[in-house]
């Protein structure tokens, strides 16, 4: 057996059973979240890169592929690994073919250049501890906005899913100064702002009847960006998350509550979705957990009025209803980060819960919530 089968073999084994060979306790997974076999030693997105030239792992080639945007299947995976350690010359050409070499600090001067000779003296550039922000002068406003609150954010993101991972480099906010730049981008018609996860991006616009008036930023723009920041910060740190536990932790980010300088969690319950999902267990429509929690992209996103405000409803039960499942979302990850794929992840983490009586807790957790309206008050950074 080479060493990579050996690795893989081995690390493969450590995720599924303990050490006598019996399935893993949801109380073992507990203590063992984020030390598995795959994950130890990892730090860096650079020391990604060097895991999988040591191993040609395809569980490694999937999660730094899914890092950079372009999600692959095991089966494709596997294919281009085998080829790989047929023709070692071909190595670095491949990996640098799927991005998965891209040094993040050079990328992002980069860009920081290029935006910067786009705009030239209009380009306006603000960095904040894990973000650089890329805007024009005419929108200072909503980048200031940004620098301040989404540093911020950012704690709720580590607190929701911790790792021992940090990034390299900063994440890019672009910040358009017209809707035309901002669609040209690749932005969805009907959206405010969106996550590029081939560029690890977040970018967004602001109208220009809008773009002086503060609190319109506030109480428009900014949940956008928590929102799918929330996306770039899961995209980075774990690969092929199920649809409904990515969405539902960007729900959870868009409802946190801000009090001035401080945001607040407090297990705040979204007026908007609330009462969608609230409406739709009352009528018996919602999409049962069994199957909703296997829900592909396609099928999530085809019935988006439901599924989201239900995304959120779990991952708040998950986060706030009985103790007993409030490990599920980080095994789900730690799995992930260990090699597994989305659809066994999932299984794994619900293999010893009860369906039925986790959709009886769950209809009767959302009949007893109550959609609460709280204003968000902002305070503007420099007064």
């Amino acid at each position: 057996m080479s060493r990579r089968s050996m690795f893989c073999t081995l690390a493969a084994f450590a995720i599924l059973c303990t050490a006598d060979g019996a399935p893993v306790s949801a109380k073992s997974r507990k203590k063992t979240r984020f030390a598995g076999e795959l994950t130890k030693g990892i730090k860096t997105h650079k020391d990604w890169v060097e895991r999988f030239k040591e191993t040609l792992d395809p569980r490694v080639f999937m999660l730094l592929t899914s890092r950079v945007g372009r999600p692959i299947t095991k089966e494709k995976a596997a294919e281009i690994c085998a080829s790989m350690e047929h023709k070692p010359d071909e190595m670095q050409s491949l990996m640098e073919k799927w991005g998965i070499t891209r040094d993040p600090k050079t990328y992002n001067k980069l860009k920081v250049k290029e935006w910067e000779e786009k705009y030239a003296e209009e380009a306006l550039v603000m960095k904040s501890k894990h973000y650089i922000i890329l805007g024009t002068k005419v929108d200072t406003i909503v980048c200031t906005f940004l620098k301040y609150y989404q540093e911020k954010i950012y704690k709720y993101y580590e607190k929701m899913y911790p790792t021992k991972e940090k990034i390299d480099g900063r994440f890019l906010i672009y910040i358009y100064p017209d809707r035309n730049q901002y669609l040209a981008s690749g932005a969805p018609g009907f959206s405010g702002a969106y996550y590029n996860a081939s560029a690890r991006k977040l970018v967004g616009y602001v109208d220009g009847q809008h773009r002086d008036k503060r609190r319109w930023i506030a109480e428009t723009r900014i949940c956008n960006f928590f929102h799918e920041g929330f996306l770039q910060y899961f995209g980075y740190f774990v690969p092929g998350p199920p649809v409904w536990l990515n969405e539902g932790g960007a729900m959870m980010s868009e409802s946190i509550y801000v009090d001035m300088k401080i945001l607040k969690e407090m297990g705040h319950m979204s007026h908007r979705y609330c009462k969608r999902i609230k409406e739709a267990v009352a009528a018996g429509r919602h999409t049962p957990l069994e199957t909703f929690l296997r829900l592909d992209h396609q099928a999530f996103y085809a019935n988006p009025k439901l599924h989201y405000p239900q995304g959120w409803a779990l991952s708040h039960f998950l986060r706030y209803g009985p103790k007993e499942y409030r490990e599920i979302p980080s095994t789900i990850v730690e799995l992930l980060l260990n090699g597994a794929d989305t659809k066994t992840a999932v299984t794994t983490a619900f293999e010893t819960i009860d369906m039925s009586k986790l959709e009886g807790d769950f209809v009767a957790y959302v009949n007893a919530i109550e959609p609460e309206l709280r204003r968000n008050r902002f305070h503007y950074p420099g007064n």
